[in-house]
């Protein structure tokens, strides 16, 4: 898994699976879901995700933080349930 912040655009990247995309799915105006072809999640696109809220707990430390992410903790997706992987 790897966890790419863009300060520029404010956009943060989170890759599941380093495999091809076949869908991309939107679940709110700033939240893409890349889908591999067995629809499976290979990686999840968040804009504007400073105003998000948290991602990461307070009390992570600086080694184990991706960089440019602060003191952020986990809930940024408003509709988790579409996140559900198949059985």
């Amino acid at each position: 898994m790897k966890i790419r912040y863009f300060h520029d655009t404010d956009t943060l990247y989170i890759e599941f699976r380093p495999i091809p995309v076949a869908e991309t799915k939107d679940l709110d105006e700033d939240t893409q879901v890349d889908l591999d072809k067995a629809g499976n999640i290979c990686a999840i696109t968040v804009e504007h995700a400073s105003r998000r809220g948290p991602i990461f707990p307070r009390s992570t430390t600086s080694r184990s933080r991706p960089e440019g992410l602060g003191g952020f903790r986990p809930g940024f997706l408003s509709r988790p349930e579409l996140l559900q992987c198949p059985r």
